[in-house]
C-alpha cells in the first residue's frame, strides 16, 4: 500500500509540474500578446499626418520664434503689431525680441511665392515670383536699391535714396537721388552666349 501511495505522489508532482510550466508559458504568451496589441495600440494613435491651421515654435522664453500657418498673423516690427499688405500662408521666422525678421510665403490673393528677409523695422531682401513666371529680386535699405527680375526681358534698376542736403546758403534742400542705371534691357543675344 505504501509504494501504491507513493506512486500516486509522483505521478500528482509529475502533473503539478506540467501545469506550473503550462501556466508559465501560458503568461508569457498572455503578456507578449498584450505587449504587442499595446504597441499596435499606439502605433494607431501616432498620426500619419498632422493638420493644422498654424504651429508656432517658441524658445525658453516662450517668445514666438517661428510661426507655420494658414493664414499667417500680423507682423510685429519693434514689438509692435502692424498690418500687413494682405493676407499670407507659409513660414514666418523672429529674432529673439520677437520681432519678425523674415518668411516664406504665398499671398493668398495674387497667389505670389515670396522669400523675405527683414531688418528690425521692414523688409530688406524680397525674392518673388508670380504664378505666370515673372520673377524679381530687390535688395534695399533707406539709402539705395537693387531691383532686378525676368517678366518679358530681363531688367536691372539701381537707385539711391532722396537726401535732405543744405545749399551754400545754408537753407535745405531735396537732393534727387542720383540715377546709377535703370532698365537695362540684356537682349536675348545673352542667352546665345551661354550666360
Amino acid at each position: 500500500m505504501e509504494a501504491e501511495i507513493l506512486t500516486r505522489m509522483q505521478v500528482i508532482e509529475r502533473r503539478q509540474r506540467l501545469y506550473l510550466t503550462a501556466i508559465l508559458i501560458l503568461a508569457f504568451c498572455v503578456a507578449g500578446l498584450i505587449g504587442y496589441l499595446a504597441y499596435l495600440n499606439q502605433l494607431a494613435k501616432t498620426p500619419q499626418s498632422l493638420r493644422v491651421r498654424q504651429l508656432t515654435v517658441v524658445d525658453d522664453h516662450g517668445t514666438d520664434r517661428a510661426i507655420l500657418g494658414a493664414p499667417l498673423p500680423e507682423p510685429i516690427v519693434l514689438g509692435q503689431r502692424r498690418k500687413r499688405g494682405g493676407s499670407a500662408s507659409g513660414l514666418l521666422i523672429f529674432d529673439a525680441a520677437g520681432n519678425e525678421r523674415g518668411g516664406y510665403v504665398t499671398d493668398d490673393q495674387g497667389g505670389n511665392a515670396m522669400l523675405t528677409l527683414d531688418n528690425e523695422k521692414t523688409q530688406s531682401v524680397l525674392l518673388l515670383v508670380e504664378p505666370e513666371g515673372d520673377v524679381s529680386f530687390k535688395l534695399w535699405n533707406d539709402k539705395a536699391s537693387v531691383l532686378m527680375g525676368v517678366r518679358d526681358n530681363t531688367f536691372l534698376n539701381l537707385r539711391e535714396a532722396e537726401t535732405n542736403v543744405r545749399r551754400a546758403s545754408g537753407q535745405p534742400t531735396k537732393r534727387r537721388p542720383s540715377l546709377i542705371l535703370q532698365r537695362l534691357i540684356i537682349p536675348s543675344s545673352w542667352d546665345r552666349l551661354g550666360n
